[in-house]
């Protein structure tokens, strides 16, 4: 519920604080959120996690946990030359009826994160905004007690036991407008072993550098391009090291009212380099391996003030991997898929739609094509019937043989009742024919007919 400047939680709701403390996790229990003028004011208390354990005679192959609740308070100002927030989270597993998974491997944790983020505009150019956040995390809190109270345990706002860790987050980036556009840096770092958990998921052990931009020099042209290196194993302790280079450039050109161009273009380098590691033959001091993938995808829209409108998509994409500045050939692979699609308004109640598709994939294993061309009618009658009739086809072949055939009628229709109550009608039928060696043929047909009663209560 919300009234003015205040909104109420309760049950399963999702309130986030920032992208390293609670973020994206949803909580069943009470929120409250505040927002008096330019001041900001959001707290949670709830259950994170239920208790789960683990059953031999269930399907379901669920990891065993202990019920995780958790509460936290997030306080800022949002004036309109910037923004600062301070968050606190915390989190702790608890002893349910005496539940124990310590035979399992699975020990309580307590955790405690406290940050800071912010934004700034320095003038009418400069754009600042930063987050920094320290995560304090006991992954047995039976573990014994160790006296300390440091910035490192948030000066006792958590214990520290045996099994404590803590770990540092940082973001930072900055944001130059011009009048024709902007340009940005950006900087990421997250120590190994950093976790909230208030948060679904956080890849840590990384350092992220990016730079970039948009830019728009004329009205019906629009480009925006970024590179970035990201590395792990900041702290040199693994044995294994990982590089990814990513690059992408995105260009919309608005040729008239009518028609519009797109343009995308993708590049993933992963370099992954392996230290000293004994191979049962050689002995070889590092090995390195590298991926890339590359994606390119082009679009053109065209649509008339009648309505009639025609949509051409076409996408590239190629991946290889190298060892040690040599292709291997047998892992290269590319993929192409296109498609056509067209639509023509008959009238204000009978319209037409039609589409090809082709996808392709090649490696040095398979050449596979798949062609689909499909066609279909439309009829609206008002706001109260609608009906649909159509037909598509599918071609599947590899390396010039064709393997397989499939042909698909289908009807579907709509009528609204005077009282609100809907009456749906879904029609389909398949008619799949695979081509073995020889002239053996296997033929499958099936038919489906749903039909939907949905009731409106008033």
């Amino acid at each position: 519920p919300s009234y003015k400047w205040v909104t109420g939680h309760l049950g399963f709701r999702n309130i986030k604080f920032s992208d390293y403390s609670l973020a994206g996790h949803s909580f069943n229990g009470l929120g409250l959120e505040l927002k008096p003028g330019a001041w900001r004011f959001s707290s949670m208390y709830g259950r994170l996690r239920r208790a789960q354990v683990i059953d031999m005679s269930s399907r379901q192959n669920l990891d065993a946990s202990y019920q995780r609740n958790a509460y936290g308070i997030s306080m800022g100002y949002q004036g309109g030359n910037g923004e600062i927030f301070l968050n606190i989270f915390s989190a702790r597993d608890i002893d349910n009826n005496g539940l124990s998974l310590v035979d399992n491997g699975v020990f309580r944790k307590e955790n405690m994160v406290a940050s800071i983020a912010g934004k700034k505009k320095v003038g009418s150019i400069l754009r600042l905004e930063w987050e920094y956040a320290i995560s304090a995390i006991n992954r047995d809190i039976e573990a014994d007690l160790v006296n300390d109270n440091s910035l490192s345990n948030l000066y006792g706002l958590i214990n520290r036991r045996t099994s404590f860790e803590s770990n540092k987050a940082l973001k930072t980036s900055a944001w130059f407008d011009f009048r024709k556009g902007n340009f940005f840096l950006k900087h990421e770092r997250i120590d190994p072993g950093y976790e909230s958990l208030g948060a679904l998921f956080i890849n840590n052990d990384l350092e992220r550098i990016s730079i970039g931009g948009n830019l728009k020099p004329i009205d019906k042209l629009s480009i925006a391009a970024e590179m970035g290196v990201q590395n792990n194993n900041i702290s040199n302790l693994e044995r294994n090291s990982l590089r990814r280079i990513v690059g992408r450039l995105n260009g919309n050109y608005t040729i008239s009212r009518s028609q519009k161009l797109s343009f995308t273009w993708s590049n993933l380098q992963s370099t992954q380099k392996i230290r000293s590691y004994t191979l049962p033959i050689i002995d070889l001091d590092s090995i390195t391996l590298s991926l890339v993938n590359q994606t390119i995808n082009l679009q053109y829209q065209y649509i008339h003030a009648s309505g009639k409108s025609v949509s051409i998509v076409g996408s590239r994409s190629t991946s290889s991997a190298i060892e040690n500045d040599a292709v291997i050939i047998d892992q290269e692979n590319s993929n192409i898929q296109t498609q056509v699609m067209y639509n023509h308004p008959l009238s204000k109640s009978v319209g037409i739609q039609s589409s090809v598709s082709y996808y392709g994939f090649q490696n040095s294993l398979q050449n596979i094509e798949t062609i689909s061309p499909s066609f279909s009618t439309t009829y609206r009658l008002k706001q109260k019937l609608r009906a649909k009739i159509g037909m598509s086809y599918i071609h599947f072949q590899d390396e010039e043989e064709l393997l397989r055939s499939m042909i698909r009628p289908h009807l579907s229709g709509q009528y609204t009742l005077p009282n609100g109550h809907v009456i749906s009608m879904n029609s389909t039928y398949v008619y799949n024919a695979r081509f073995l060696q020889g002239s053996n043929t296997e033929v499958f047909g099936e038919w489906n007919t749903q039909l939907r009663y949905k009731v409106a209560i008033r």
